[in-house]
């Protein structure tokens, strides 16, 4: 009597729903893990794009200037630009000495014919645009423009 009342139930066993719902939170994990992965890559992307466009736009409006020439005494051209209105991002360059110097932008004498760095000005700047993006309040350097100024 019993075995035919059992076949004549409908529904789901309790280890059917225990099976589906292991199946529903294993699909939920993994499609969450996907989801975060996804949005930290485009983090990362935005942050990398906007480190490009910061540096590519401060070196076209430094080319718009008029070029600097610098003493005879080693010294380098300090040349003025417009800070990224996103505080995350720090605009550097490197000094004479290879150092990193934040917030400056130096034009540094450049002998094309040794390719290295004149004490004198012969009409050629090497400027090196570094863009650094604070994470977790660390600077990392992000993207790095290297470009040549001429006399006109």
């Amino acid at each position: 009597m019993r075995r035919k009342l059992l076949r004549r139930q409908k529904g789901f066993s309790l280890i059917e729903v225990l099976i589906a719902l292991a199946l529903i939170g294993l699909i939920g994990v993994a499609f969450l893990t996907a989801l975060n992965t996804a949005v930290k890559a485009v983090s990362i992307a935005n942050v990398r794009t906007t480190s490009e466009s910061y540096a590519k736009s401060t070196m076209e409006h430094l080319k718009s200037f008029s070029y600097q020439r610098v003493d005879e005494d080693g010294s380098v051209a300090d040349y003025f630009f417009l800070s990224p209105s996103d505080t995350a991002f720090t605009i550097c360059t490197y000094n004479r000495d290879g150092n990193l110097v934040q917030n400056k932008i130096y034009g540094i004498p450049w002998d094309v014919v040794t390719n290295t760095q004149s004490i004198t000005d012969k009409g050629i700047q090497k400027i090196t645009i570094v863009i650094q993006h604070n994470e977790g309040g660390v600077n990392k350097i992000i993207f790095t423009l290297i470009d040549y100024v001429t006399k006109r």
